[in-house]
């Protein structure tokens, strides 16, 4: 007759390497733990595996997306970003100061002189006073750049709170011939190897204004 294995109670022995001694293990309420030698019994993963995993499986997904994200932006500005095939007068690398003199005509005529870098070295060759009858109110001036090789208006109002004019004739009647001035300062943009004729012009009254012109001088002549 065979013993049940669903025995409530069991007994389990074990030797003990260090002294022979049999060390009883009861288990009540189930069947034995089947120990072989040499193998521990699988007593299963903590509980908190199955979270910790899926943790590290929704990382893992995360860093893959974002990688991919990046990739596809860095792929994206290399094939759609339009390239330049020069540094004309797109970019601000090259200005009337920075140009070989073959060019500088075409960057410097028009150009702000301060813009343009050429203010650092500039000089007043002539000056007029502004006058309101037999008063100055206002001073005018031609500026050069010896290093740009341009001339350029610029004007001041001595009198408080009033707008100025200047007038570049030389520029034709565009904007960058004209620039108005709600200071008491006021300068044109530059002619490039020719003194322009300069007109500032202080702005009195509603309808008055009070200038004065200074001729200017064709150097190639």
């Amino acid at each position: 007759m065979m013993t049940s294995v669903f025995s409530s109670t069991h007994h389990l022995h074990r030797s003990d390497s260090l002294g022979n001694e049999q060390t009883g293990l009861t288990v009540t309420g189930a069947a034995p733990l089947a120990i072989q030698p040499g193998i521990a019994p699988d007593l299963g993963r903590p509980q908190h595996y199955t979270s910790t995993a899926k943790l590290a499986r929704h990382r893992r997904l995360w860093l893959s997306l974002l990688f991919a994200a990046l990739l596809a932006l860095l792929l994206g500005g290399l094939f759609f970003t339009p390239i330049r095939t020069s540094f004309a007068k797109t970019t601000s690398f090259e200005t009337c100061a920075t140009v070989l003199p073959k060019d500088k005509p075409k960057f410097c005529n028009g150009s702000d002189p301060i813009q343009g870098g050429c203010s650092f070295d500039a000089q007043t060759v002539t000056e007029q006073p502004i006058l309101q009858g037999n008063k100055s109110v206002g001073l005018a001036q031609v500026r050069h750049s010896p290093f740009c090789n341009t001339y350029w208006g610029r004007g001041f109002s001595f009198l408080p709170g009033k707008s100025m004019t200047v007038f570049i004739s030389e520029l034709g009647k565009g904007d960058a011939a004209s620039f108005l001035s709600t200071s008491s300062e006021v300068y044109s943009n530059m002619v490039y190897a020719t003194i322009p004729t300069v007109t500032i012009g202080i702005i009195v009254g509603p309808t008055q204004v009070v200038s004065t012109t200074i001729p200017g001088v064709n150097l190639g002549a």
